[in-house]
C-alpha cells in the first residue's frame, strides 16, 4: 500500500515565525520601554498599563483658584443684584400700601369729624340766606392738622402758589388730585371728604361730587419785603401804617346769576399762638351797621352762605416770632339739573 503523503502547508503570513534577528530586536525594545510619566498624558496605545499609573491628589493651581474665585464673584454678584431688585420691589410695595393706609386714615378721620357736627344745627343756620356758624376744634387728631399746615407751607416754598395781592404776603393756589395729589396729599383728602360729606348735613341742594378747593398761605417776610419795595423806607413802620389804613371792601363770594358756589368753608390752619392781631380773619356784615368778627384761629372751621353772607376778608399780618398762616378754602356748589 502506498504511503499517503501529507502535503505541507505553508504558514500564513501573520503566522509566520519571526526570524531571530527580529524577535531581538522587539525584547530589546520591551526592555527599554519606560512607563509614562506620572500626572501626564498617555497614548492610546498604552491602554494595557493603566492600571499601572498611579493617580496624585488633584492641587488647584494659582490660576485654577483664581478661576474660580472669579466665577464666585460673578455668581455673589448676580445674587446681589437680583436680592437688591426683590428689595427694591418690596420696598416699593410696603411704601405704597402704607401710602394706601394713610389716605385711607385720613378720609375717614375727616368724615368721622363731620358726621360729629350738629346736623340739625348746620341745616337751620344755613338754610337762611346769611346764615353762617363756626366750629372750633374740628378735626380731632393734632397730628394731621401739623400735616395739613405743612403741606400748606410746602406748596409757597415750592413755588407751588400764586401771588394773590402785591404787598399783602398772601399767595394761594388749587387743590386739585392727579399729578398735583404728590405736593399736597392730605390737603387734596380734606377737600375730597368734605365735598362728599358735609352736603348731607347742609342742604339736599348741594352738589357732593363737585367743589372748588384752594390752599391760602401768608409769609410775614414776604410781606414786609414787598412793603418795603412798594413804599420805601423802615418796612416795620411802613407795615404799621399800612395797617391803619389797608382794608378791603366787603363782598359776597358768588356775585353773579351763573355762579353755582352756596356754601364756603375757610378751614384755618394757624399756630396755637396766633390771635386777633395777627389778622386773616372775617369780618360778617349783620343787620344795619352790626359786624362779626370770625377771627383766624387754629384748627377752626367757619361755614357760610355763598350767596348771602356779606363778608371782608381781613389781612394776614402776622407778629414777631409767627412768620407762617394758613387756611384751606372750599366752595360747595349747587346740583345741575
Amino acid at each position: 500500500m502506498k504511503p499517503q503523503l501529507h502535503r505541507h502547508q505553508q504558514p500564513s503570513c501573520s503566522q509566520k515565525k519571526k526570524s531571530f534577528s527580529q524577535r531581538k530586536k522587539n525584547r530589546g525594545r520591551k526592555m527599554t520601554r519606560q512607563p509614562p510619566p506620572r500626572n501626564s498624558p498617555h497614548n492610546d496605545d498604552d491602554d494595557d498599563d493603566d492600571d499601572d499609573i498611579p493617580i496624585d491628589r488633584w492641587e488647584p493651581t494659582t490660576a485654577t483658584g483664581d478661576d474660580i474665585e472669579q466665577k464666585n464673584t460673578m455668581s455673589e454678584n448676580g445674587s446681589n443684584d437680583n436680592n437688591d431688585d426683590e428689595n427694591e420691589v418690596k420696598r416699593q410695595a410696603s411704601e405704597l400700601i402704607q401710602r394706601q393706609r394713610k389716605s385711607v386714615d385720613t378720609l375717614t378721620h375727616i368724615r368721622n369729624c363731620i358726621d360729629s357736627l350738629p346736623s340739625d344745627e348746620l341745616k337751620q343756620r344755613l338754610s337762611l340766606p346769611d346764615g353762617k356758624i363756626i366750629i372750633d376744634n374740628f378735626l380731632k387728631d393734632p397730628n394731621l392738622v401739623d400735616e395739613l399746615r405743612a403741606e400748606t407751607i410746602s406748596l409757597y416754598e415750592n413755588s407751588k402758589l400764586a401771588t394773590l395781592e402785591l404787598g399783602s404776603g398772601e399767595y394761594g393756589g388749587a387743590i386739585t388730585g392727579g399729578e398735583s395729589y404728590v405736593d399736597s396729599p392730605r390737603c387734596v383728602e380734606f377737600v375730597v371728604s368734605l365735598t362728599k360729606h358735609l352736603p348731607s348735613h347742609v342742604s339736599e341742594e348741594l352738589n357732593d361730587g363737585a367743589s372748588e378747593g384752594r390752599a391760602l398761605t401768608f409769609h410775614r417776610s414776604a410781606r414786609e419785603s414787598a412793603l418795603a419795595l412798594l413804599l420805601g423806607g423802615d418796612a416795620a413802620v411802613m407795615e404799621g401804617e399800612e395797617e391803619e389804613s389797608a382794608t378791603r371792601a366787603f363782598e359776597f363770594v358768588n356775585s353773579s346769576d351763573d355762579d353755582v358756589r352756596m356754601v364756603s368753608v375757610v378751614y384755618y390752619l394757624v399756630p396755637e399762638s396766633w390771635d386777633e392781631s395777627c389778622g386773616g380773619g372775617l369780618t360778617f356784615q349783620e343787620e344795619g351797621e352790626e359786624r362779626m368778627l370770625a377771627e383766624a384761629k387754629a384748627n377752626r372751621l367757619v361755614v357760610f352762605r355763598s350767596d348771602g353772607c356779606l363778608h371782608r376778608r381781613e389781612y394776614w399780618i402776622g407778629k414777631e416770632g409767627i412768620d407762617y398762616g394758613s387756611c384751606i378754602v372750599v366752595h360747595l356748589v349747587k346740583k345741575q339739573g
